[in-house]
């Protein structure tokens, strides 16, 4: 046996591995802390990043606004200066000359019957075609109405 004031040595062994893990365990949450405190400072950066990045977007968007204000009023007084007449911009001649307005239309469906066959092209086809062009009821209406328009004005 040991004396009154002698530690044993196998309670000595276990306050010593005791101690070795409360210095582990402080090391470690002695790097916790760091790691922490480095996050906590990243963070801080981030948050000021974007309070300044916020600043410069509101002015970048007052800055917009002005112009927008500004281009939406010239564009305003310019369309008070330029008077157009909506029945000019859409008035069309189409009955001078032979074809009358439909003709162009017409035109464009007998090129597509024409092509329609993959370019197996017979030459009764084509033939159709320029009847078709040469008889057309609109070349005949709208020669009458022209004459008529010539014999109303010569009066």
């Amino acid at each position: 046996m040991s004396e009154v004031g002698e530690i044993n040595s196998l309670a000595w062994d276990k306050l010593i591995e005791e101690v070795n893990w409360l210095r582990e365990a402080y090391t470690h949450k002695c790097s916790e802390v760091g790691y922490l405190s480095g996050e906590a400072d990243r963070m801080k950066w981030l948050y000021d990043q974007s309070c300044e990045q916020i600043a410069s977007l509101k002015v970048q968007n007052e800055h917009l606004k002005k112009e927008l204000e500004e281009s939406e009023y010239l564009r305003n007084k310019l369309i008070e200066h330029i008077n157009v007449d909506p029945r000019a911009t859409k008035k069309r001649h189409n009955n001078i000359g032979r074809g009358g307005r439909h003709q162009n239309f017409r035109k464009l469906s007998l090129n597509l019957k024409k092509n329609s066959n993959n370019g197996n092209e017979d030459s009764n086809e084509s033939i159709k075609y320029d009847k078709d062009m040469k008889n057309s009821q609109w070349d005949i209406t709208d020669e009458k109405f022209c004459e008529e328009e010539e014999i109303v004005e010569d009066i």
